[in-house]
């Protein structure tokens, strides 16, 4: 079953992008925004699927863009939200209700794909990575974004889950090394990847002002230890 399908994040939905606001969440939004978009490449004029869009925070980004995009999410009020930003940006965007198992799209429809923090609440990743090949040509782009294994921001949310009915509770984090054998199982080659975020969740404006500066370090010394991953692929021709 996908997490998504269900109450949890229908009942998050009026609150989602309330942590954006906040002092911890502008920042982390910023930072993963810069790895997604540094891996995603020119997206004007392509077909675009942002899945598990949420309430449309990367669908909208690569509209603004000029990708056309269609925007996929099992939640009816993730999906209500992300409409209402696009119309008061004035942006086209349409919207699809669905799994990100079962995306209704033809097969080698879509030139460019993302999903960012959608693979942590599927029951199997490898399946979701499959349907985002399909509905992809040779040479088409998906990028994924994910929550690290190994970060202290992990390590707290999956105690969390333990305590709790948070969606943590059931929630995948990955390393490096199972994302990257995610794309090259369902296809796809020349992998790039990137982390950010590498420092502790602390929501005060003055004290983040320094810890970001823990990012430069962190990707190129401790890079397993990023609490988001960013990864692209470009699809390969069947039997390349």
């Amino acid at each position: 079953m996908n997490e998504r399908d269900g109450d949890p994040f229908d009942r998050l939905a009026a609150t989602y992008d309330d942590w954006y606001r906040t002092p911890l969440g502008a920042l982390v939004d910023e930072l993963e925004r810069e790895a997604v978009f540094a891996l995603a490449g020119e997206v004007d004029g392509c077909t675009a699927v942002d899945a598990s869009c949420g309430t449309g925070h990367y669908a909208l980004a690569l509209a603004r863009r000029g990708a056309r995009v269609t925007a996929v999410d099992a939640s009816q009020p993730m999906l209500a939200l992300a409409r209402a930003k696009a119309q008061r940006e004035h942006l086209p965007l349409a919207t699809v209700h669905a799994s990100l198992e079962r995306l209704p799209f033809r097969s080698g429809s879509l030139q460019v794909a993302t999903c960012v923090l959608g693979l942590e609440f599927v029951a199997d990743p490898a399946a979701a990575m499959a349907e985002l090949a399909r509905v992809q040509p040779p040479g088409g782009r998906l990028v994924i974004g994910a929550l690290g294994r190994y970060s202290l921001w992990a390590l707290l949310r999956r105690l969390r889950g333990l305590f709790d009915t948070s969606l943590w509770r059931r929630a995948h984090f990955f390393g490096r090394r199972e994302l990257a054998g995610l794309f090259l199982k369902s296809g796809y080659g020349d992998l790039m990847m990137q982390g950010a975020v590498f420092f502790p969740p602390v929501n005060s404006a003055t004290w983040l002002a320094v810890l970001r500066w823990l990012e430069k370090p962190g990707r190129r010394w401790m890079p397993d230890l990023a609490v988001f991953l960013a990864a692209v692929g470009t699809r390969a021709a069947p039997g390349a």
